[in-house]
């Protein structure tokens, strides 16, 4: 108890952020998936037809593993890889607290071994993965750069779903709707969730 004590304490200015955005996120109704970092029914439904219902889905950028919940839920047969470095969360938890929260969130599907936390940026994951995925779910940082890269990785490998997130997101630092363009003939979108067409 006063180990728990000690550690709020400790990050009290992160716990206070996580309040205040707890308590106008429930004051506001709906919109706490979007704070969460989670997926709209719609988008959800849109990504499920796109998976595969066995073989292994990379998601790049799981924030607190509610997506991968889901999917998991939804999708008994397919393993997912879930890859996020914690660097960042909208509560402005230490990446310590951030990865404790995701894995409590995780915990059935990962200790059934449906669900696999890899602790580390994209660009690493990338360079030591030993595999070719069945499709891969990109979320993870949004500059044009970083999605471009992610999705030459996806279709060098001949990764046969490529999707993600944050299509015709309005934010100026985001670069995916540009990077997902360049690299498909034909997008297929739901919400923000996107699925290019077959590399």
């Amino acid at each position: 108890m006063i180990r728990r004590i000690w550690t709020l304490l400790k990050n009290w200015r992160a716990a206070k952020s996580a309040f205040s955005t707890l308590s106008y996120v429930y004051g506001e109704g709906n919109c706490y998936m979007d704070a969460l970092g989670g997926l709209s029914e719609a988008e959800l439904e849109g990504l499920l037809s796109w998976l595969p219902a066995t073989g292994t889905l990379v998601e790049m950028g799981t924030l607190f593993g509610l997506a991968a919940k889901r999917i998991a839920e939804a999708r008994p047969g397919l393993k997912i890889v879930a890859v996020d470095n914690f660097c960042w969360n909208p509560f402005g938890l230490p990446p310590a607290l951030h990865r404790e929260f995701t894995e409590k969130i995780l915990h059935a599907e990962l200790k059934r071994g449906q669900v696999e936390l890899c602790a580390m940026d994209s660009d690493r994951f990338r360079a030591t993965c030993a595999f070719v995925p069945d499709a891969v779910f990109l979320d993870a940082e949004h500059s044009y750069a970083a999605v471009k890269a992610e999705i030459d990785w996806a279709k060098r490998l001949g990764v046969k779903t490529i999707c993600g997130h944050d299509y015709g997101n309005p934010n100026p630092a985001f670069g995916v709707t540009k990077a997902v363009d360049e690299a498909f003939g034909a997008v297929e979108v739901r919400g923000m969730c996107w699925k290019g067409a077959r590399p």
